[in-house]
């Protein structure tokens, strides 16, 4: 259920009203001075006239990242049965019977809808009476778990993989990055209260930009990437403003998607056969784009500042098993195909063969964080070397 707010009033002291009146204009006149004084802006009215028994509905289209005030007037005591529905007929507020006076309940809209107000006489008498719908302003999430609250409700089958919590100070900035795999599609959530106040960037190894929010988004913004290469893609959340903000943005896997390359796992020895027989004879051009499996001097992991000898032992270390992976008690070993470049870094890494999104993403997390490695050489130079590196998940202590 969306987060609805609710504050029941007994407004029946400062008001020059007559509380066993049923006269509108007298409810409006109370309903005025009540809004203006917490600085709200007028909407509309729903009059109503009903007799004992009857239902009264009236629907209205609210904007969303707005937070709606909505006031009644209950005479008596089991009077009248207030509700507010949702575009789905799920209940969001219905009032206590013994309520008595002015009623006010507020709905943060976080989405754009249709909502559905529903008026019930459950008296012996005929009723006559309004409601009153007022803005109140744009609604503020202040902390991390709200925010995720809210998000939550919009996630739909997908597969949560990472959230990124930034608590930012003024005019500062938020950088991270994730590693997205190919033939996978994504989806980011966010929440932002006001869209002058967080600017909200995704970026390829390229640095394009892949999304930005707009400033008209409020409340919570989701958006798709389709994946068409494996990769590590940059996230940027900047504060605008002189306050410190908080925010949230969460990683979800919607799906795979086939494309005409289907990546498979092709036995090394038959490639670097290939590769090493095609060698004689190529011109410099073709060196300078040419990988191998196998050469005369084999790369080797090297990290002296943290003393770890080996790449296995590397990969140990820096895994940090997934929730998600650890609530489904998924276990599995992950092939990631990677390239030692000539310069000693990590590249194109992909899943040759993986177990579950989760854990597929932290492989290739764990790969593009290795170190420097002293790249391999080939007739006495520095060349492109393929790896394939099978990186097991298992859950110690079952």
């Amino acid at each position: 259920m969306k987060k609805i707010t609710i504050i029941l009033i007994a407004f029946v002291f400062g008001i020059q009203f007559n509380s066993k009146s049923q006269n509108v204009e007298g409810i409006r006149v109370g309903i005025e001075k009540y809004y203006k004084m917490e600085k709200e802006s007028f909407l509309k009215d729903f009059i109503f006239n009903v007799e004992p028994n009857q239902e009264v509905r009236y629907s209205i289209s609210l904007n969303k990242g707005t937070l709606y005030s909505w006031y009644a007037w209950l005479n008596k005591k089991n009077h009248l049965q207030v509700s507010l529905y949702d575009s789905n007929d799920k209940l969001l507020f219905r009032n206590i019977k013994s309520d008595r006076g002015f009623l006010r309940f507020t709905t943060r809209c976080t989405k754009s809808q249709v909502y559905h107000l529903l008026i019930k006489n459950i008296s012996s008498e005929p009723i006559m009476t309004m409601a009153t719908l007022t803005d109140a302003g744009i609604f503020k999430l202040q902390g991390i778990d709200e925010m995720r609250k809210e998000i939550q409700e919009e996630i739909k089958d997908e597969t949560f993989l990472k959230e990124f919590n930034s608590h930012l100070e003024p005019y500062s900035k938020f950088r991270s990055s994730v590693v997205l795999s190919k033939n996978t599609l994504y989806k980011f959530y966010t929440f932002v209260n006001n869209p002058d106040d967080i600017k909200i960037n995704l970026y390829d190894n390229k640095e394009n930009v892949l999304f930005h929010n707009k400033s008209d988004q409020k409340g919570v913004i989701s958006f798709s990437m389709k994946c068409n290469h494996t990769g590590v893609y940059h996230l940027h959340v900047d504060n605008l403003t002189d306050k410190q903000q908080n925010n949230i943005v969460v990683l979800t896997f919607a799906g795979k998607f086939q494309s005409k390359d289907i990546e498979k796992i092709t036995p090394e020895v038959t490639k670097t056969e290939t590769i090493i027989n095609t060698q004689e004879g190529i011109t410099k051009e073709e060196e300078s784009t040419t990988v191998y499996f196998v050469v005369e001097k084999m790369p080797k992991y090297k990290d002296k500042a943290n003393k770890i000898k080996n790449f296995n032992d590397f990969v140990k270390q820096e895994m940090q098993y997934p929730q998600e992976a650890l609530n489904e008690n998924i276990e599995g070993r992950v092939y990631v195909q990677f390239t030692v470049g000539k310069n000693g870094y990590v590249k194109d890494a992909k899943v040759a063969r993986g177990v579950h999104p989760a854990l597929d993403q932290e492989a290739l997390r764990i790969v593009y964080s290795s170190p420097k490695w002293e790249p391999g050489t080939q007739k006495g130079k520095a060349v492109d070397v393929i790896f394939t590196f099978p990186i097991n998940f298992t859950i110690k202590n079952k």
